[in-house]
């Protein structure tokens, strides 16, 4: 989110890229996503910076066991 937030107060894909240590391919994956990134993080229900992907558990209670 910090970096669609960025991204709208015009940085360029290059200083983010440098910033956050990723390519600009993926600062351009993140804006042409960013819809779906953030319906995904609306509904999520850990909040923003806790999950690594967009994908939820296929079985959220094994999940959970593991985890524990």
């Amino acid at each position: 989110m910090d970096i669609l937030d960025s991204l709208n107060g015009n940085e360029t894909f290059s200083s983010l890229a440098s910033e956050y240590g990723v390519g600009r391919s993926t600062i351009y994956d993140i804006k042409r996503n960013h819809e779906k990134i953030k319906k995904f993080v609306s509904t999520t229900d850990c909040g923003p910076g806790k999950r690594q992907t967009l994908k939820k558990a296929e079985h959220p209670e094994v999940a959970e066991a593991l985890k524990k």
